[in-house]
Parts: structure tokens; sequence; C-alpha cells
């Protein structure tokens, strides 16, 4: 298994994978993981303690009804069959959303417009 910090949001620069370089690089890798059938562990998916911020995740999440937080994980956990989140949370509230998120179902349309974030 290979990690990274894989997040969908990063508040420093306001894009949803933070520098396109290092994206490029955590994408690269994911797809040889897939290739290569090797899990990837994306720890700190929803950007460890700093909140998400993105009107996108927002947005998608009001329409599905739904919390950014499990639209970001379930946009996260279709991006690659080998991706494995570690979300991490401190209530068993948090768990169970988080828990849900693997169910959600995201709309081409609304898979469309969270491929934009950070692009």
């Amino acid at each position: 298994m290979l990690g990274g910090t894989w997040s969908a949001a990063d508040s420093r620069s306001g894009s949803a994978f933070g520098e396109c370089a290092w994206e490029d690089r955590v994408r690269a890798r994911s797809i040889r993981c897939a290739a290569e059938n090797i899990a990837f562990a994306a720890f700190f998916p929803l950007g460890g303690f700093s909140p998400l911020q993105s009107h996108i995740l927002t947005d998608v999440a009001a329409r599905l009804g739904a919390s950014p937080q499990q639209v970001a994980l379930a946009w996260l956990l279709r991006r690659s069959p080998t991706t494995v989140l570690i979300p991490g949370t401190s209530s068993v509230a948090h768990l169970r959303e988080n828990i849900a998120a693997a169910d959600l179902e995201l709309p081409a349309d609304a898979l469309a417009e969270l491929d934009t974030i950070g692009g």
C-alpha cells in the first residue's frame, strides 16, 4: 500500500488538491496503484485540521442533500478503485456520516463539476 495526503480541499491555495505539480504526482501514483492493484491510502482526505473551502463542494452537497465532507469522500472514492480513505473522526456521528459517503451516488453532472476543482 502506498500513501499520501490526498485532500479534497487545501485552504492554503484555495485548490481542491493544492499545487498542480503535487496533484500530478499523487494522481500518477494513484493510477500506478490501480494498474498494479495496490491500495492507495489517502490520509487527511478532508484537509486535516483545515476545513473544506470550496463553493463547488458546498453547491453539489446542497443539491444532493449531503454534507460537503460526504461529497468530498464520495468523489475521492470514485477517482480510483484502489483508493482507501482515512478521514479520521472523534465522534460516532461523524463516523456514520463518513461511512454513508461510500453509498452516496454522484450523478455525472456532479462529477463533472467536482472535477473542475483545482484544475
